[in-house]
């Protein structure tokens, strides 16, 4: 079974995709890892800037928010067909 996502682009991410957004069909049981992945795939200017490459990890200070939850995307969630992922930077400090 496929999902559908939808990811919005914030900051880096919308300047090195030159796109506000992009919809994606993954298998059910996608991990944010396959996720990160596909996203190099298409937007190659992410690894090293955005995507870590050896893992398919965010870099730090990135992270993915669930639209409709309101919270962050945990590593090891499950995914819902038709959510809306913000791919954003965490600006934290004090």
């Amino acid at each position: 079974m496929k999902l559908r996502l939808t990811i919005e682009f914030f900051g880096a991410a919308r300047r090195l995709s030159q796109k506000k957004k992009v919809t994606l069909e993954v298998d059910d049981d996608v991990t944010l890892r396959d996720l990160n992945a596909e996203l190099a795939r298409q937007f190659p200017a992410f690894l090293g800037q955005l995507i870590i490459p050896e893992t398919h990890e965010l870099v730090d200070s990135y992270y993915f928010y669930n639209f409709y939850a309101g919270r962050a995307v945990q590593k090891d969630e499950k995914l819902k067909d038709g959510d809306r992922l913000l791919l954003m930077f965490v600006d934290a400090g004090g």
